[in-house]
């Protein structure tokens, strides 16, 4: 159960670097 919240936070982290990355080159252009 620890385990599969600790995965779920870590996409959330991910998911949120790719969404900062993708508004950031969108910003860019």
């Amino acid at each position: 159960m620890l385990k599969r919240l600790k995965e779920k936070s870590n996409d959330e982290k991910i998911r949120n670097t790719m969404k900062k990355r993708i508004s950031f080159i969108f910003g860019g252009l």
